[in-house]
């Protein structure tokens, strides 16, 4: 059975919207800025009560087949790997530390079906691929006066 994406997305908001995990989480990570929970609350109100017929959440196997038809022929979906900070600074301790193991897991072993890129946010504060970066992370270095871009 094949889902057209405006079916896809309603299953996947009514999954999100009614996942006890996943609320926690919103509600731990916006416990610092109450007006901010406040608006949140009161989206996900409007959300259910708009959605009362959305459709079951979809299974792992419907998302997958829904992305295969829904794609473009050749295209392959990118997950996007900020690395901001360690583009910008990396003192090689503590979350960087981290930041640079999971990126070098995720370039050695990408999940199936996707491709990974590393970005990072430039003065202006917009997300750009951080394509200097990751040749040096590859051992490649192709940078401008020490600076990644």
């Amino acid at each position: 059975m094949s889902l057209s994406p405006q079916k896809a997305a309603k299953r996947l908001v009514r999954a999100s919207l009614y996942n006890p995990r996943l609320i926690a989480l919103a509600r731990t990570l916006l416990r610092p800025f109450p007006a901010l929970e406040d608006e949140a609350r009161v989206l996900a109100y409007r959300l259910k009560k708009l959605g009362r017929n959305i459709p079951a959440p979809l299974t792992p196997e419907q998302l997958c087949q829904t992305r295969l038809n829904s794609s473009p022929e050749g295209y392959t979906p990118q997950l996007l790997f900020d690395v901001s900070e360690l583009a910008l600074r990396d003192v090689h301790t503590g979350i960087q530390r981290v930041v640079r193991s999971l990126l070098g897991e995720m370039l050695r072993n990408p999940p199936v079906g996707y491709r990974i890129y590393p970005v990072r946010s430039n003065v202006d504060g917009q997300i750009v691929y951080a394509h200097q970066f990751t040749a040096a992370f590859r051992g490649h270095p192709d940078t401008e006066g020490g600076i990644f871009r």
